[in-house]
């Protein structure tokens, strides 16, 4: 969703405890911001996947953080870490999304 653009749409797929922390306005700019210098995508691949049940300033329940070794046109490698929780409905949601510059 968010590589085509559909901020909105991947904000509808965040957690509850997530959208009490930031806004869609928010979240929408942080994309803006964090994927616009970064162009459109080559390539991702599945680099690590960690379950937990607790994360630091957060809620305890299942999680799962995937880690994906990604390469963009305008920056050659970054790491992107999502991760998301079990709501009580059983569906997985979206609570946190990074990117950062991956190491040489």
């Amino acid at each position: 969703m968010v590589d085509a653009g559909g901020y909105r749409a991947s904000w509808e797929r965040t957690g509850k405890y997530f959208k009490n922390q930031m806004s869609e306005e928010q979240w929408q700019a942080a994309l803006r911001s964090a994927r616009s210098a970064l162009g459109s995508l080559k390539i991702r691949n599945l680099k690590d996947t960690t379950t937990t049940t607790s994360l630091p300033a957060a809620p305890d329940g299942n999680y799962v953080a995937l880690q994906f070794d990604a390469t963009f046109w305008n920056e050659q490698k970054v790491v992107e870490t999502v991760t998301v929780i079990q709501e009580p409905n059983g569906i997985w949601a979206i609570v946190g999304y990074f990117i950062r510059p991956a190491r040489s």
